[in-house]
């Protein structure tokens, strides 16, 4: 069985493409819904302990260059 070659994929943030009919309407259904009918249980739990201090060194760092 061959391997499928890998796709990368760069994205600009600030220059995103736009969303399609398919996506708006998906996105749109979605909103509609209660939270409680949003099956999450495949999103991993995230550690912000990690974002929140890198967080509080900028915060440091900018408040000691003032």
């Amino acid at each position: 069985m061959s391997k499928k070659p890998t796709i990368k994929l760069t994205l600009d943030p600030d220059n995103l493409p736009p969303l399609t009919p398919k996506q708006i309407a998906m996105l749109d259904a979605l909103a509609k819904k209660p939270d409680s009918e949003i099956d999450c249980s495949d999103i991993p739990e995230h550690d912000f302990t990690r974002a929140a201090r890198k967080k509080a060194m900028e915060h440091a760092v900018s408040v000691h260059d003032s």
